[in-house]
């Protein structure tokens, strides 16, 4: 059929108007789907973006908003004379309630060299502390020195200790017994003990679990070209997304199977999915690309359309 023959390209052909339509009524189903604790992740061109979001609002709530992703889908363009290269794709994230399942620690992302490199310091097992340079193969545990105030007027923490006062409108962490002790307990440190200073809280290298996860994602794979498939996503993008949204055993839908990156992704997290797609093209792809999995578990293939009705296991 001409769907078959054009998988993996937009086949509306009603403009503008007849994409938005099915976007409204694929969004009100997907919403009718959606577990309460559930989220759903819409990604676009810039095309159709701005259109398409005054759509998720609608159906999902304004208060259901929870992010505007920007991802780099590509490396930067050679050939960015006339406009700035165009390297993003938009991924939006509703939940079905205001607050939907989100999991922070799983998807932090390593420290960058530069935030690295601010772990300077190294307390050997004796307690000495000595710069992390030229001693990187002593045994001990890495540090830096974070801010011992924060934001706050209370009189009994706005004090000068060992010379040194909180800013405006900040005050020290602890009391000024407690900030001793502290000291004393080695959660603080001062280069010079005579010499307080603001930065003397010390925070370890093994006990940073990384970043917590922003809105730009520039490190989550790129669609490379030479791809079979000219819009397949990276694996590192869903697992990110998957990561972000959903634990062991919970279910996880795609009603654009492609080449299978969702489905794929969501096996090797041990999610259960279901996927879905218009062309018997991408269905087989789909299919081949499971059954190359390891250990991949049994699962069914339905064609619902109006050339058969079957169901092979895998």
């Amino acid at each position: 059929s001409i769907i078959e023959q054009k998988a993996y390209r937009d086949t509306w052909g009603r403009g503008l108007d007849g994409y938005l339509q099915w976007f409204y009524e694929t969004v009100v189903l997907l919403h009718e789907l959606l577990a309460e604790t559930g989220s759903v992740y819409v990604h676009l061109d810039d095309n159709i973006s701005h259109y398409a979001k005054v759509i998720l609002d609608e159906v999902f709530g304004i208060e259901c908003f929870q992010n505007e992703i920007i991802w780099q889908r590509t490396d930067p363009h050679n050939d960015a004379r006339n406009r700035f290269g165009n390297v993003h794709d938009t991924i939006f994230w509703y939940g079905k309630s205001k607050r939907p399942n989100y999991y922070p620690e799983a998807v932090r992302t390593q420290l960058s060299p530069a935030a690295l490199a601010e772990y300077s310091l190294l307390e050997l097992e004796d307690g000495t502390v000595v710069p992390y340079t030229a001693n990187e193969d002593r045994p001990g545990r890495r540090f830096k020195l974070d801010d011992a105030t924060w934001k706050g007027n209370n009189p009994k923490k706005k004090f000068t200790w060992r010379g040194a006062t909180p800013s405006t409108n900040r005050e020290w962490m602890y009391t000024l017994e407690d900030m001793e002790a502290a000291l004393a307990r080695g959660e603080l440190y001062l280069r010079n003990p005579n010499k307080g200073a603001a930065r003397c809280k010390r925070s370890y290298l093994d006990q940073n679990k990384g970043i917590l996860l922003q809105d730009i994602w520039t490190e989550a794979g790129r669609m490379k070209g030479g791809s079979e498939y000219r819009t397949q996503k990276p694996e590192a993008l869903l697992e990110r997304i998957i990561k972000a949204s959903s634990n062991e055993g919970d279910l996880v839908l795609d009603c654009f199977a492609g080449s299978g990156t969702t489905a794929a992704v969501a096996e090797k997290l041990n999610r259960r999915w279901i996927t879905c797609d218009l062309g018997r093209f991408a269905i087989h792809t789909t299919r081949k690309r499971l059954l190359n999995i390891p250990n991949v578990k049994p699962f069914v293939v339905q064609n619902l359309g109006k050339y058969e009705r079957q169901a092979w296991q895998a």
